[in-house]
């Protein structure tokens, strides 16, 4: 059964001749004779008595109870066919670090939303990266961006990139444009724990005693802190040209610095959204390719 032979039926059915439902459909009266008995026969009925001198179509009984079936068929393979142009009312459903959703993704989300046309955008911020597991397992994100990852038997751990560290510092104070970490008082330290490599890298250089000025577990207070109170901290990149054009804050680089701080994404199993995961890693790879202080995987 085709959607041209169930085409050609309803047209006889709507002009009651065989003569103006080839005129319609712009076919000859034998291609449309001939659509229908392919029909009769792949239903094992007649539709159309068929009599000498008819001008008007006449349905048999089983042809008169197949008019609403047929129907049927063909709002739902229209239906079918336009499904790719129907937006869908289910949302992609993001997480991501607040750090990343600050100073890495807008960018990524706003070429996102230029280019794909099939789904809302839902975005969502977590504060550590374990929080975003639950969400992912559970359905309520699609998928997560984070920087900490764990052992999970049904989420994957892709890395996507890597990002340098850098050093942000009080205008009051001077520093070289390359600092050495001895010439750091821990007790001005505005610190946060970036990942175990970072704290590693921070016991090697200053010990195991919390001497910090203060310990922040999110980034939201940093910038003012720093500047407040003449201190100094270590931060990603992408945070660090976040606040380039603040005058209570400068910049520099890191001798023998933390290792770059890597980040992931986290997905399930699943074909669900895919398309939009595809191109999501496109636009990010787009935006960040030509950023000097990050390394793509």
């Amino acid at each position: 059964m085709t959607y041209s032979e169930i085409e050609a039926f309803l047209s006889i059915v709507e002009t009651g001749s065989l003569t103006k439902a080839s005129e319609l459909l712009y076919i000859s009266q034998p291609a449309i004779t001939h659509r229908i008995q392919s029909l009769e026969s792949e239903l094992g009925v007649e539709l159309i008595i068929r009599k000498k001198g008819m001008r008007e179509v006449e349905l048999t009984e089983a042809g008169k109870s197949f008019v609403g079936l047929a129907r049927k068929w063909r709002k739902l393979w229209d239906e079918t066919r336009n499904v790719k142009n129907v937006k869908s009312a289910e949302p992609f459903k993001i997480a991501a670090l607040h750090s990343l959703n600050v100073f890495i993704l807008p960018e990524i989300y706003r070429l996102f939303l230029m280019r794909n046309n099939t789904a809302p955008l839902s975005i969502s911020t977590v504060l550590h990266s374990y929080e975003a597991y639950p969400l992912v397992e559970n359905g309520d994100v699609d998928i997560a961006f984070i920087a900490t990852p764990i052992n999970s038997r049904y989420i994957d751990n892709i890395p996507l990139f890597k990002e340098r560290m850098k050093m942000i510092y009080s205008s009051r104070k001077k520093f070289a444009d390359i600092v050495n970490p001895e010439e750091l008082d821990v007790n001005d330290e505005i610190m946060i724990g970036w990942s175990h490599e970072f704290k590693s890298w921070h016991e090697y250089w200053f010990g195991h005693d919390l001497k910090q000025k203060v310990f922040l577990d999110n980034i939201s207070l940093m910038q003012k802190l720093v500047s407040d109170i003449k201190g100094w901290a270590i931060v990603p990149a992408s945070m660090a040209s976040y606040m380039r054009d603040d005058p209570r804050i400068k910049i520099c680089d890191i001798k023998d610095g933390p290792p770059d701080r890597v980040y992931y994404m986290l997905s399930l199993h699943t074909e669900k959204f895919r398309e939009q995961k595809e191109l999501f890693l496109e636009d990010l790879r787009s935006v960040l390719q030509n950023n000097k202080d990050i390394e793509l995987f």
